[in-house]
């Protein structure tokens, strides 16, 4: 009986190849898509758990454009921005305000070189570089970052005082290691092309100003009522002010822009958003990259699924009437339910095998969008391989079950 079975439906054997074959490149399709994003999924994670150096919760952030005809000067700069402070940190639920020439991840880079008096003189790539922000005594507290040695810049450190200059941690360990560069002088060339001498007065925390992906840039803070003349109209185009709430900053906007207009009308806030919105931005890229890749591995994963459910039901359907004679001849349902699903687990076993090979080769192509993950992490590739072979398992069951209840007597007479 069962080879009479077997010569009847010979002529499916073609057909059934090609269905195991194409179930086995869904498995492996799906292997590699799931890797991809489990890794972009790892990578994003490690990379939203990057301290910024800075607190951005409770803050908002007001990007304010000045009318370059009567602020072209330090002078009308800085008796602009001592009105504003002053107003904004009498607002209820302001803790603390302050501006700065550029806002970390905001998009705007500016660095100036140095050099170290009493050092030998260099030249080219040697000369130290570091990024120049202009700051007032209120930025560094608003955006709690820390003060390591020395002192925060003061109201004391206005147009008639001694230059002064806070360095970042960065700094201070490549060309002060092992030394206090507090009391240290600076050449500084922030004046069109002129140095200015400068003493360090502190040391800051290190922050991630361009992106959170590099190393914490070295970064120089000149205070903002000795900036050169020159670069009035610099910090006039982009005065970035960050006011930190006790609570929410949701209603505080239309408090601060109403705050700016009453000092001067002119004045254009051109963007007034929360500062956490500037880390959001920053990892924008990635985080479509990774929903891009979710939302095909998760289509991979249920084709492959539906497929090798379909397949296994239509291999069983084939086999009712052999099942039935299995059955009726003395075989145990754990042998039936085991030779059906087995199937299953045979096809999902190879399709991991070759999904894995071809992810070795491919995963490569994504390099360089991780972040803090090897394009080789084994535990990824283990962890989604686990994950097929349980949907190979749960996807093999039901048609395994049906094979277990057929009724020999029934499936005898199909």
């Amino acid at each position: 009986t069962l080879r009479t079975e077997g010569r009847t439906t010979a002529g499916s054997a073609g057909r059934n190849r090609l269905r195991r074959v194409l179930v086995i490149g869904e498995v492996a399709l799906s292997l590699v898509l799931l890797i991809g994003a489990g890794l972009l999924l790892k990578s994003f994670l490690r990379l939203r758990g990057v301290s910024p150096g800075f607190d951005s919760r409770n803050v908002l952030a007001v990007r304010l454009a000045l009318p370059s005809k009567r602020y072209s000067n330090r002078e009308s700069v800085a008796m602009l921005h001592d009105k504003l402070q002053s107003r904004l940190m009498k607002l209820p639920g302001v803790e603390s305000a302050g501006a700065a020439s550029i806002a970390p991840l905001s998009g705007p880079v500016a660095s100036a070189d140095f050099r170290i008096p009493g050092r030998p003189a260099v030249s080219g790539k040697d000369i130290p570089t570091a990024q120049y922000r202009m700051i007032d005594w209120g930025y560094l507290t608003a955006m709690r970052i820390p003060i390591l040695r020395g002192r925060n810049f003061s109201e004391r450190d206005n147009a008639t005082a001694p230059l002064t200059a806070i360095v970042s941690d960065s700094v201070a360990r490549t060309h002060w290691a092992g030394q206090n560069p507090i009391g240290a002088h600076i050449k500084l060339e922030d004046n069109a092309g002129s140095a200015r001498d400068i003493e360090v007065v502190g040391v800051a925390g290190d922050v991630r100003l361009v992106d959170l992906e590099s190393a914490p840039e070295p970064c120089v803070y000149v205070a903002l009522a000795q900036i050169p003349n020159g670069n009035a109209r610099w910090i006039a185009n982009n005065m970035f002010w960050m006011v930190r709430s006790s609570g929410d900053v949701g209603g505080l906007a239309k408090v601060v822009r109403r705050e700016v207009q009453a000092v001067d009308p002119d004045i254009a806030a051109s963007s007034t958003q929360p500062l956490d919105r500037y880390l959001s931005t920053a990892v924008a890229s990635r985080r479509f990259s990774l929903t891009l890749m979710t939302v095909f591995a998760a289509a991979a994963l249920l084709l492959a699924a539906s497929g090798l459910y379909a397949l296994i039901s239509h291999l069983v359907m084939q086999r009712t009437r052999e099942i039935g004679v299995r059955v009726a001849l003395g075989a145990q349902a754990g042998d039936i339910f085991w030779g059906v699903a087995g199937e299953g687990l045979l096809l999902t076993s190879a399709g991991v095998g070759i999904g894995l090979i071809a992810a070795l080769g491919l995963v490569k192509f994504i390099s360089t969008m991780l972040f803090g993950v090897s394009s080789h992490d084994v535990v990824t590739m283990l962890e989604v391989s686990a994950l097929l072979i349980a949907t190979g398992v749960a996807a093999s069951y039901f048609p395994a079950r049906r094979a277990v209840s057929i009724d020999p007597l029934v499936a005898m007479r199909e």
